[in-house]
């Protein structure tokens, strides 16, 4: 039931997050990542946070530093595709592909790697 509500909540956040791009920010996203983060302490055990979080930074370390930068300016500056176009000089539609690849390849990587179907060199 924990995560459940912890997977409600998140959503709830995350579309928050999305809808405030095109206006002021109820929540900014360092607080809304640090309630997610709260959620993973107190309903998993911290190993299994350890191990989702080491399986992340694992595969973030094997994608293409530029793939690593889109993600970061995506994420850690909350720079929206625009911006982010500007910034690298690729096209809008260019980076929108490109951080949908970078999604999908380390979602894909983290299942891998929490199942032990993955060596270390696999993104």
């Amino acid at each position: 039931m924990a995560a459940w509500a912890r997977g409600v909540a998140t959503h709830v956040l995350y579309k928050e997050w999305d809808r405030s791009r095109r206006g002021p920010r109820a929540v900014d996203p360092q607080t809304m990542l640090a309630i997610v983060d709260a959620f993973d302490r107190n309903d998993e055990p911290e190993p299994a946070a350890d191990v989702r979080r080491h399986a992340l930074q694992g595969c973030l370390a094997r994608l293409d530093a530029r793939v690593r930068e889109l993600l970061d300016l995506r994420y850690q500056h909350s720079l929206g595709p625009e911006a982010i176009a500007t910034h690298t000089t690729m096209n809008i539609a260019a980076v929108k592909k490109a951080l949908t690849r970078a999604k999908a390849r380390l979602t894909e990587c983290i299942e891998r790697r929490l199942h032990g179907e993955e060596s270390v060199d696999a993104v």
